[in-house]
């Protein structure tokens, strides 16, 4: 089954192996931790706190109306996948097709300055992805998540190859703007598809020079730009409607370093952690160290922050905790999921 093939993946990195027999796959099921399931992100774990569903096998406990009520599309993919149910492929072989950038958002926004600062964000990241590569695209796609897990893309054609951070952007919230909003945020995404090789010679219409031009200009910025964040950090440079929605953010974010010493190395702990992490709406990451400690950093709201430290000194059940260290650092801008380093 992929989305177990995908688990397994990403266990015991990066040299371990991850062995799923048929006779143990029920009672791995049974026991993977709900957040550690492709597609569920922090919003829906909450949700699904407040139903106890903390690991997959909690899911077998609701029916089918239930799930699709409370999550949409993903309620029935969960229910199958419960049952050990998963009828997409393992691809050996993969021609990336997309290149996609997308968010859970801590709360559910309805503002749409708000909506175009994350959608901005996303076509910055996109846009230097798709420079990266050497490729252009002509086409520009959005993705929307409401607060009611029902979800919609949309997507439009450009008039022209396009690599540029802005164009990408101009089409995106063209395509926002077009949507009738009735329902809070939850998710927002930007994508592009449909790629050429950038030295592919294209035709120019006669009459759009001065859109050329001015396309091109902004692919010069942003190649300058991309050179700029390569060597000295993406946080070099940015667009100045992201860096005060980042300051506005941050003053409301604390961040804390904790190093955890005891009988605490090993994939569960770091599971267990990843999904109290993701409970409390926190961003960062757990791995462990050469020392045989574990290191984490937690950031978000303060209250939350102190919440999982206190986690951390009980620790998750067959865990010992001699130690707790902590430490305040500054939150990471870039870093918006809790994750599990290696």
């Amino acid at each position: 089954m992929k989305f177990l093939a995908k688990i397994a993946s990403d266990l015991n990195k990066p040299n371990g192996i991850t062995h799923i027999s048929k006779d143990k796959m029920d009672n791995f099921i049974a026991d993977l931790p709900i957040a550690r399931v492709p597609g569920v992100g922090k919003q829906a774990a909450k949700q699904m706190e407040l139903l106890q569903i903390r690991t997959l096998g909690d899911v077998r406990k609701f029916d089918t109306s239930l799930l699709n009520r409370k999550f949409g599309k993903m309620g029935a993919r969960l229910y199958q996948l419960a049952y050990g149910i998963d009828e997409t492929c393992v691809e050996t072989e993969h021609i990336r097709k997309s290149i996609s950038s997308e968010t859970t958002l801590s709360e559910d926004i309805s503002d749409a300055d708000a909506a175009g600062k994350i959608l901005l964000a996303h076509a910055q990241r996109v846009g230097r992805d798709l420079r990266k590569k050497q490729m252009k695209c002509c086409n520009v796609s959005i993705k929307i998540k409401f607060s009611d897990f029902t979800q919609i893309t949309r997507s439009k054609r450009t008039d022209t190859w396009i690599c540029s951070s802005t164009a990408i952007f101009n089409a995106a919230i063209s395509l926002y703007r077009q949507v009738e909003l009735k329902k809070k945020i939850r998710l927002l995404g930007v994508g592009v598809s449909h790629f050429q090789d950038m030295d592919t010679p294209v035709q120019m219409e006669l009459l759009s020079l001065t859109g050329e031009r001015t396309k091109k200009q902004w692919e010069s910025v942003d190649r300058a730009v991309d050179s700029i964040q390569e060597k000295f950090g993406s946080d070099m440079v940015k667009k100045a409607s992201l860096n005060i929605q980042e300051k506005k953010n941050m003053s409301e974010t604390i961040g804390i370093k904790v190093n955890i010493s005891g009988r605490v190395q090993g994939v569960f702990f770091r599971a267990q952690t990843q999904t109290a992490a993701r409970q409390l709406t926190l961003s960062g990451y757990v791995k462990n160290l050469s020392n045989g400690s574990v290191e984490a950093v937690f950031q978000g709201d303060k209250q939350a922050v102190s919440q999982m430290v206190e986690w951390c000194r009980k620790g998750p059940p067959g865990a010992r905790v001699d130690r707790v260290l902590t430490e305040s650092v500054p939150p990471m801008p870039d870093c918006d999921s809790f994750e599990i380093r290696y």
